[in-house]
């Protein structure tokens, strides 16, 4: 059966649309594209789609017109409210991602909208052309954090707080932090187990 997640989710995107558009974010038209693309692009059928939007797509189109319609919608939500977008995991994306990030740099001068592009330094993923894109595309709005990983001080406070002890039995601070080099997911995978 369908669950109450399959039936709010086209709903909220329904009103979210319908909002847009009633404060003036969003144009009619706009609705009109931007509803039957992002319903397909989440696999869902919110009832703004007709027969005929489906059929005006040629397939070799869909892919661009998607992309403008996400950039259209996010567009729209950060005129009505800034907007932060946390984008995590990004060492996993696929190539197509990456492209709709580096399609909603170009509208970061002109909208209050956020991108925090979030990944771990996977040598050769084609995650690490975001720096460069946005280096390129919005060098006055990027910023750049590397993290390093933590010195043993920091993770030997992480591992206390972790654990909820300020004296740790002997060896268990220098086991963690050999096999997780100092990286805080690792060290919370490691003592997850150890638990």
């Amino acid at each position: 059966g369908t669950g109450e997640a399959d039936v709010e989710v086209p709903r909220r995107l329904a009103a979210e649309l319908q909002d847009l558009a009633g404060r003036g974010f969003l144009t009619r038209e706009d609705c009109e594209d931007v509803g039957p693309l992002i319903e397909d692009l989440l696999c869902l059928r919110i009832g703004t789609s007709t027969d005929t939007t489906r059929q005006a797509v040629i397939p070799n189109q869909v892919r661009g017109r998607t992309f403008r319609a996400l950039q259209t919608l996010l567009r729209a939500v950060s005129r009505r409210e800034p907007l932060v977008l946390a984008l995590d995991d990004l060492h996993w994306a696929d190539t197509q991602s990456l492209e709709v990030i580096s399609l909603l740099m170009e509208v970061l001068d002109s909208h209050p909208l956020l991108l925090l592009c979030l990944y771990r330094p996977e040598a050769g993923h084609k995650c690490w052309s975001i720096g460069p894109v946005a280096s390129r595309k919005c060098p006055e709005r990027f910023a750049e954090i590397r993290l390093k990983e933590l010195g043993s001080l920091e993770s030997g406070r992480m591992l206390q707080s972790l654990l909820g002890a300020a004296n740790l039995p002997v060896g268990i601070e220098s086991l963690v932090f050999s096999r997780s080099h100092g990286n805080p997911f690792y060290m919370e995978e490691i003592v997850r187990s150890l638990m």
